[in-house]
This record gives C-alpha cells, structure tokens and sequence, in this order.
C-alpha cells in the first residue's frame, strides 16, 4: 500500500514539474527592429549613415559652420518611416528624441518655445554623449497648424542650430506638395514606398513568431502574394485581428485561416477586390503543427509514462531482489 501511494505522489510531482517547465517557456521574439522585418534603408539614408558615423567625437571647444542636415521622409503610413530613423539612429550610433509634431503645433503661442527647447536638448545630449542626435518630428500633416511649426523649425535650422551633430527629420504621410517650400528646399525627400513581395514574405515571417501563428513557409507565400499594397502597419493589424478571432473562436490553434478571414475584411474596408486565398490544407503541415497544444499534451503524458515505467520497475526488481534473499 505504501509503494502504491509513494507511486502516485512520485507520478503527480513528475507532471506538475513538467508542466512548470513548459509554462516557463516564453516564444523568442526578436525585437521589433526595421530590419528584422526585411526593411533596407534607403540609399540617401545609408548615405546620412556613413556620413554621422564617420563624425569624430564631439568637441565643444571647435566651432562648426557648416548646415545641420534634415530629412523629408515621405510615404503611406506604416511603409517603416518611424522605424527607419529608429533603425538610422542605431547603425549610426546616434541619440534619438522623439515627438509627434502635433504635440509641438497645438499652442501655436508656444511652438517656437518649444522647439528651441527640443533643439538646446539635443545639444546637451551632444555634450554628454560625444555623439550625434537625431531630433525627429514625426506625423506631420498638411495644416495651417503643422505648416506653421514646419516653418519656425526650418528658420531653427538655418540660423540657430547650424549644428552638423543634429539631425533633423521630418516624417509626413500625405502629399508634400503644400509643404513650406523653405524646408522642401532644403532637406533631403526620401520616399518610403509600400513593402514589395520579399519584404511582406519577411515581415509575415516576423508577425508569424511574434503571435505565435501556425504557419508554413507556402501559407507565408501566398499570403504575401495576396497582400499587395498593404502596408506593415495594415500587416501587424490583421495579425492582432486574427489572433483574437482564434481565441474568440476557442481554436486549437492560430493560423492561415484566421488570417485570410481578416484580409478578406481588411480588402473591402479598402474598397479594393476581395482576397482569394487558396483554401487551408491541413496536409501542408505536420500533425504537430496542425494540432500544437494536442503535441504538447502528449509529450507531457509519453515522458510521464516513461518517468511511471521507470518507478515501476524499480520497485518490481526491489520486490524480486528481496523474495531471493529470504529465498536463500
């Protein structure tokens, strides 16, 4: 009897340290980086790049003249404008500080105040790191508002902050053509276009790790194939929408078909023609992939089967040891 009841509390033990092993694994994702997601920069921005890392260590004691740079980035939004200066300021080992532009035009009593303020921020930043600092105004629309602030930040550049060590970028999602024309004229456009077919393979890849979707390499084709003219942010929105229809659902796992039900949705929103995928086949995946958590389970019922076999022949062979020394 006791063999028995130290045979099970042995067996439950096993299963709750199996089970604290898996609910400690966490799935690892890479960090959301611009080029974890397929992106390149630019050729005018890899040449920005050179140019600030190859600035010597800052020092205040040597006067610069020449113009601070500043950069227009242009494109539809959620095509890596944000991510991309992110991603500049890292290969160019540059400090970064981030505002939204309209968190600098909405007083308009107070713009100049306030840029000034972001500008002697960057300079301190300069001081203390001995390294360049991007300042990046982000969403910029076309507004009396914005325009305004655009303005006042292009009369900053030319005659306060004549500072190679900042630079200034400007990220706008809509036509550039009624920006202020001093600051056109003086920074450098880049254009941001939407993902092209390998860049939306690498960006599903990315979203397929992140929440942790069931997916093979053909399901990952061919939704990049169906998803032209999507951007990375419409990408990101239709995973995080699949993904609660899974749980909604109370699906055994999260996968292609989720996916292709919130592009389809996603297409009309958009008011363009209606994705077609090609229908889910369970044969392109192994049964583990098609049936996860079920592969999880089984693991954890074959090893306790394994760890129960084990107690049980031990005691069998303590049992019969000890039948053939009272034998002799």
């Amino acid at each position: 009897m006791q063999k028995t009841i130290f045979l099970i509390v042995s067996l439950i033990s096993f299963l709750i340290s199996l089970d604290a092993v898996y609910l400690k694994e966490e799935p690892k994702v890479p960090p959301c980086y611009y080029k974890n997601m397929g992106g390149e920069l630019p050729e005018q921005v890899c040449q920005l790049r050179e140019f600030l890392k190859a600035l010597p260590p800052f020092d205040s004691t040597k006067k610069e003249d020449s113009i601070s740079n500043a950069l227009l980035f242009s494109g539809e939004p959620g095509t890596g404008k944000t991510m991309g200066a992110e991603q500049l300021a890292i290969e160019s080992e540059a400090f970064i500080i981030p505002v939204i532009l309209s968190d600098v035009a909405d007083e308009a009593a107070l713009i100049s105040q306030k840029i000034d303020s972001l500008y002697k921020q960057a300079e301190q930043k300069i001081k203390e790191y001995k390294r360049p600092v991007i300042l990046l105004f982000d969403d910029a629309e076309l507004s009396s508002e914005h325009n305004k602030a655009i303005l006042i930040l292009n009369s900053f550049i030319d005659k306060q902050y004549k500072n190679p060590y900042i630079m200034t970028i400007v990220t706008m999602n809509k036509d550039i053509t009624q920006l202020d024309k001093g600051f056109k004229d003086r920074s450098r456009l880049v254009q941001w276009p939407l993902p092209s077919y390998e860049k939306r393979v690498a960006i599903i890849t990315f979203f397929k790790k992140r929440y942790e979707c069931v997916m093979d390499q053909k399901g990952i084709n061919s939704l990049a194939q169906q998803t032209d003219g999507f951007s990375c942010r419409n990408l990101e929105k239709i995973f995080e929408d699949a993904k609660k229809r899974a749980e909604r659902e109370d699906a055994v796992f999260f996968g292609r078909k989720h996916l292709e039900q919130e592009i389809k949705k996603r297409r009309n929103e958009l008011e363009t023609e209606a994705v077609n995928l090609p229908p889910l086949s369970n044969n392109d995946l192994s049964w583990g992939q098609r049936h996860p958590y079920l592969k999880k389970t089984g693991e954890v019922i074959g090893s306790a089967a394994v760890g129960a076999i084990a107690v049980i022949l031990y005691f069998m062979g303590g049992s019969g040891g000890g039948s053939g020394d009272s034998g002799s």
